[in-house]
């Protein structure tokens, strides 16, 4: 960790009420904030009990789901998901902006199992000044929507399934995504 990664951990911990109402163009699209027992659950579920954060870490997580991508399927290439992902966050969640996040192979999209698990930079909030990520997890499969092999190789064509979407002030909580080696 460097000093400026500290000094966001300081702000970031110092936060006077985590469980402020999240603010700006985000604001409409977004869900109950989760309890601090559903983000340590989401933690132990993700990471197999080998993460346990401290009260007052626990205590400044703030994750809201993403209610209008839940379910949202999106075809295209592995290689052009991640420019599909902000034409697909800027349809659902109008009057947001997103950085491009370019198209460098297949980053969020885990090959081996077959699993959407991204965290990408999102709109900060400006209610509490904090920066925020999207985390999206889900599923792949071939375009017509039948499973792809374990250990398979892409198809040129995959629909990604979004499971889980919440925009939280840390990246690595996951939340529905399972644990994978």
């Amino acid at each position: 960790m460097d000093v400026l990664e500290l000094g966001m951990a300081a702000a970031m911990l110092a936060i006077e009420d985590p469980r402020i109402a999240p603010g700006g163009p985000m604001a409409r699209y977004l869900g109950e904030q989760l309890t601090e027992a559903e983000v340590a659950g989401a933690v132990d579920q993700h990471w197999g009990g080998l993460i346990e954060l401290t009260p007052v870490v626990l205590r400044s997580v703030r994750s809201f789901p993403v209610v209008p991508l839940r379910g949202v399927r999106l075809t295209s290439r592995p290689d052009e998901f991640n420019s599909r992902i902000i034409q697909t966050l800027q349809m659902c969640l109008p009057g947001t902006t997103w950085p491009s996040y370019g198209d460098r192979g297949t980053r969020g999209l885990v090959g081996k199992y077959m699993l959407l698990d991204g965290s990408y930079e999102a709109p900060s909030d400006p209610v509490t000044g904090q920066d925020m990520v999207i985390e999206l997890g889900g599923r792949i499969s071939a375009q017509d929507g039948s499973p792809i092999p374990l250990g398979g190789r892409f198809p040129e064509l995959v629909t990604v399934t979004v499971e889980q979407a919440h925009w939280v002030n840390v990246s690595g909580l996951k939340v529905g995504v399972p644990l994978y080696l």
